[in-house]
């Protein structure tokens, strides 16, 4: 499926992160500052991915 990155980790951005990961995307959330990001996104599918925690990569086949 597609990459798709997500800017804010409030309630419209993890709903649409959830959603979409359920839906077979590859989600990439990013927020402010890694504590929100903790705070605001226990129970998420693990198929998510975050910002803070990546590392530049080739790019999918």
């Amino acid at each position: 499926m597609t990459d798709i990155g997500i800017l804010g980790v409030g309630r419209v951005g993890t709903n649409l992160a959830g959603g979409l990961s359920a839906a077979g995307h590859h989600v990439t959330l990013g927020g402010r500052s890694p504590e929100d990001i903790a705070a605001r996104t226990t129970g998420l599918v693990p198929r998510i991915a975050f910002a803070d925690r990546l590392r530049l990569a080739p790019p999918r086949p």
